[in-house]
Formats: structure tokens, C-alpha cells, sequence
């Protein structure tokens, strides 16, 4: 690029890699350990975005790893998972969430929103003789953009997303990020452009570009079709009395429906 180009305010290239790089830092994988505690061997089973976010002032967090629910189906065991994200020169950053999650417990709702929230006082996040606050949760997370369900049917919601797609090493433990555009076509179905394997990692973030920032604004989850469906962060979705634990969940999700099986019955009785 000339100098001129630069003096007239375009962006270099060195900067266009810094604002990618961006958004690719808050990005991680979530792994969860095969067969015994004491087996170390894991397997990677989606990825996720860190946020900063004030959901709800009593909450004892305001950092999240953000994915999608599909991710700890089954008997959910928070000692059995853990995050990783990747340093300089392939290096990684493990988190074992057992210690780094508030009560040991994640939260998800009826959408398929997952929110694993992290202890910011724990010592995994604290470092040095001063406790200081780690690099990860003092220069990765996305912020959220503020916006409802109904937004995204706006051709304008689409500039600027990009999903961000974690991909394993097959030569090492590490990982790579590699962000792919999204567009969305006639019918309104958002789509991954230019992914030749087809596949989309559950929990794969959606973030939105504007101008050098990056804000998070959704995941992807799946149906049973296969076909992605997106999970948006919207303000609809993230009210703080629509999460449980896993196990309140099932306990909610069970009296949902024999509520609907009583209002049924009421209904049926009246029309004979």
C-alpha cells in the first residue's frame, strides 16, 4: 500500500491481520475427557467464545464461555471438561473448569444456549504475587451487541458476521481458528461460506465485525437433519430467568410438560 493510502486513513495489511487476530483470540475449544477421571486422554467436542457480559448483577460472574447446550448432553460432570485457548506460536492455554466455573455448575436454556460462568477470582485466573487478573480474562473476551431476535431478520444484521471454526492440530495438541463469512440466503437460512468439509463445530461462535471491533452475537448448534441453526445472544435469549443447571433443566423441562398434558386433558374434557 502507498503512502498515501495510509495518510488518507485505508488500512495496511499489517492491521488488517492485527483486527483478525482479534477476533480470533477469544475463541477456544472445549474438550471433554474420555473413560476415567484418571485417564487424561481427551476428545474435543465443540468450541466457544469468552464473554463480558452483566447479565444479572447478583450473578457472581460477569465472564462466560458461551456455547451450545448439545456440548454437555448426558451425566454432566463439570471435572470432566476443560477449555483451551491458543497462545503465540501454537501454545496453548488449558482451563480445567473444575475450580475456574462459579459453583461448579453451567447454565443453559430452552433456546440451546449454554453460559459456563467463570470465577474471575479463582487462582487460575490470578497470577503473581499480586493475584493480577490473567491476560485471558483482561484481553479476550467479546463484549456483547445489544439486540433482539427481531433484528436479524435485517438484511443489514448480516455485514460483518463471521463464524469462527476451531480446527485440531493432527500434527500436535494445538488447534487453529479459521473464520469463514456467513450469508444468508433467499429463505433467511444463515449459512458458512467457502467450507469445504461441511462440518461446523457445535458452539461455534458467530461474531460481527463492525469497523476494527468485534462483538459476539451468537453459536451454532445443529438439528438432527444436520443443518445449522443459529443460537443469537439476543436480548430475548440472554434474560437471566430463562437459564437453570443442567439438572433444574430436566426438573423444569419435565413439569413444562405435564403442564401441558393436565391443560390438554382440561381441554378435551370440556369438549365433550
Amino acid at each position: 500500500m502507498s503512502a498515501r493510502g495510509v495518510f488518507e486513513g485505508q488500512t495496511t495489511r499489517k492491521e488488517v491481520k492485527r483486527i483478525e487476530r482479534k477476533g480470533e483470540r477469544g475463541v477456544c475449544r472445549i474438550q471433554k475427557r474420555i473413560g476415567t477421571v484418571g485417564n487424561q486422554d481427551y476428545e474435543t467436542v465443540g468450541s466457544g467464545s469468552l464473554i463480558k457480559h452483566q447479565i444479572n448483577r447478583q450473578w457472581k460472574s460477569k465472564y462466560f464461555i458461551v456455547t451450545t447446550a448439545e456440548i454437555f448432553q448426558g451425566n454432566f460432570d463439570v471435572s470432566n471438561y476443560r477449555v483451551d485457548f491458543v497462545k503465540s506460536k501454537s501454545k496453548l492455554k488449558t482451563i480445567e473448569l473444575h475450580g475456574a466455573v462459579v459453583a461448579g455448575e453451567i447454565w443453559q436454556n430452552s433456546s440451546g444456549l449454554a453460559l459456563i460462568p467463570l470465577d474471575s477470582h479463582s487462582s487460575l485466573f490470578r497470577h503473581g504475587l499480586f493475584k493480577k487478573k490473567c491476560g485471558i480474562l483482561k484481553h479476550r473476551p467479546f463484549e456483547v451487541e445489544p439486540f433482539n431476535n427481531v433484528n436479524t431478520r435485517d438484511d443489514a444484521f448480516s455485514d460483518g458476521l463471521r463464524c469462527h471454526m476451531v480446527a485440531d492440530d493432527a500434527r500436535s495438541t494445538s488447534f487453529g481458528v479459521k473464520p469463514h463469512a456467513i450469508a444468508r440466503d433467499l429463505s433467511g437460512q444463515f449459512n458458512v461460506v467457502s467450507n469445504q468439509s461441511g462440518h461446523v463445530p457445535l458452539g461455534a461462535p458467530i461474531l460481527r465485525r463492525v469497523h476494527a471491533t468485534w462483538s459476539a452475537v451468537g453459536v451454532f448448534s445443529s438439528t438432527t437433519d444436520t443443518s445449522l441453526v443459529p443460537i443469537w445472544l439476543s436480548r430475548e435469549n440472554m434474560r437471566s430467568e430463562l437459564f437453570f443447571s443442567p439438572g433444574e433443566y430436566v426438573h423444569v423441562q419435565f413439569f413444562i410438560l405435564l403442564f401441558d398434558v393436565f391443560h390438554l386433558v382440561i381441554i378435551c374434557s370440556l369438549t365433550l
